[in-house]
């Protein structure tokens, strides 16, 4: 039973009071956000929002950006900075800090990587002083970007700080 002193709200006044788009609130819906319904429309308690909030906060950090396919806008991101045969593929975005984010963007993505990206992507690696023979033949005989990029990650960062170093 709903007190009067509670104050609810429509999905509109709950996505402006949080600075979230509706989407997101039919999502968190999916995922437990208590709400009821006035005959066809949907309302929410604002206390048990921020209570369901609270005690579901760290879940909503888990929750992986792309979990299976990334859009393939950002796929082909990293295929075409790789078709571009430059050492430095990672200039082919605006700055470094994109490329690091379009890694992050493809970090649970199980879509394969084309052949002759992959074999760009060793060649890079092996270039850039990463050893581990074993998981570079695990690319070549195919591999999700979730795999790739976790390669990558890391030692894309150091070639970033070094080229930052080598510029001062």
């Amino acid at each position: 039973m709903i007190n009067s002193s509670e104050e609810i709200l429509t999905k509109e006044e709950l996505s402006n009071f949080l600075k979230v788009t509706p989407r997101t609130i039919d999502n968190l819906r999916k995922k437990g956000l208590p709400y009821f319904s006035v005959g066809d429309a949907v309302r929410f308690d604002k206390q048990k929002v921020m209570d369901w909030l609270d005690t579901n906060k760290n879940d909503q950090k888990k929750t992986k950006r792309y979990d299976g396919h990334a859009p393939g806008i950002i796929r082909n991101s990293l295929i075409e900075a790789f078709d571009d045969n430059t050492k430095e593929w990672w200039l082919t975005f605006d700055t470094p800090e994109q490329a690091i984010n379009r890694l992050g963007s493809l970090w649970g993505c199980s879509d394969i990587v084309p052949k002759s990206t992959r074999e760009d992507a060793v060649n890079w690696l092996s270039n850039n002083g990463y050893t581990n023979e074993e998981k570079l033949s695990s690319i070549n005989h195919g591999c999700s970007f979730a795999q790739l990029v976790r390669l990558l990650k890391p030692v894309l960062l150091e070639v970033i700080d070094e080229s930052k170093n080598n510029s001062k």
